[in-house]
C-alpha cells in the first residue's frame, strides 16, 4: 500500500502568500487592477496571484478606502469561471469597481 500526501505552499513565482499581497498593494496604493485572463490566471496590479491571496489583499485594501480596476480578456465573449469568483470577492468586501476594456485599465466600460 502506498499513501500519497501533497501539501500546498501557496507560492506565485517562489513567493509566499504574504509577499505576494505586499507586492500587489505596494504596486498602486489604493486601487487592485485585476485582470483575468481567458485560461483562468488572475493577475492584480500586473502580479499573478491566487484567489485566496487575492481575497487577503482585497481585505486589506478595504480598510485603506480603496478601489479595484477590473478587466479581463475577450470581453465580447463569456467570461472564464474565476472572474466570477474575483466579483464575488469584490462583493464579500464591498469595494467600489472600475470595469474596464483590456489590460491597460485606460479605457473605462461605459
Amino acid at each position: 500500500m502506498m499513501l500519497i500526501i501533497g501539501c500546498s505552499n501557496n507560492k506565485q513565482d517562489g513567493k509566499t502568500g504574504n509577499e505576494t499581497v505586499q507586492k500587489v498593494l505596494a504596486a498602486d496604493p489604493g486601487v487592485i487592477k485585476v485582470y483575468v485572463e481567458q485560461n483562468g490566471e488572475v493577475t492584480a496590479n500586473g502580479t499573478s496571484i491566487s484567489l485566496t491571496d487575492l481575497d487577503s489583499s482585497f481585505s486589506k485594501l478595504k480598510i485603506s478606502s480603496g478601489m479595484v480596476y477590473y478587466s479581463r480578456a475577450n470581453i465580447n465573449s463569456d467570461p472564464p469561471p474565476v472572474s466570477m469568483k474575483v466579483m464575488n470577492l469584490i462583493i464579500k468586501y464591498n469595494l467600489p469597481v472600475k470595469l474596464y476594456t483590456d489590460r491597460t485599465f485606460k479605457v473605462e466600460v461605459r
